[in-house]
Formats: C-alpha cells, structure tokens, sequence
C-alpha cells in the first residue's frame, strides 16, 4: 500500500472499506515501482492505476467489480520552466 496521503491510498482505502475488507497484514511502501518490485517477487497484491501496470509474466491484472473508483492526475509545473522555454505553453 502507498504511503499515508498518496491519492492512491486514499481510493484503495475507500474501496477497501466500502466491500468491507480489512487487510490482514498491510506492507506500507513509498513508491509504484517499489510496490510492483514487491508484487512481481511475491510479497503480496496490490491496487495500482492501469497505466502504470507493467508488463511482465508475473502481473495479472484483475477488474474491479465495482468501477466507481477514480484517479484524477494533474500536471504541475514551474512557472520559470515555461518563461525559459523548457514547459509546454
């Protein structure tokens, strides 16, 4: 499970909480690959955005019965980087 805060978190949590499902022994880690390192060894399951499931023999990955779950992603950037040239206007 992503760290305290992440927006993945949150909507994991929600999900979990709404089937009424208590995790029996949670594994907190900070970072996706970190979380997909840890699934492709076996260490346990996970609930990750689709666009960041990679591909290998190990990953299968499941649908959610319930589709109301939902990610909003943002694009952030400094204001200087578009001023320099360096960000899309």
């Amino acid at each position: 499970m992503r760290e305290a805060g992440s927006t993945t978190r949150i909507v994991t949590e929600q999900m979990l909480a709404r089937a009424g499902v208590v995790p029996a022994t949670p594994m907190e880690i900070g970072s996706r690959e970190s979380i997909r390192e840890a699934v492709i060894r076996g260490l346990g399951v996970s609930i990750i955005a689709r666009h960041e499931m990679p591909s290998h023999p190990n990953l299968k990955m499941l649908d959610f019965e319930d589709s109301s779950a939902e990610m909003s992603e943002y694009l952030y950037f400094l204001f200087f980087a578009r001023a320099a040239g360096r960000a899309p206007d």
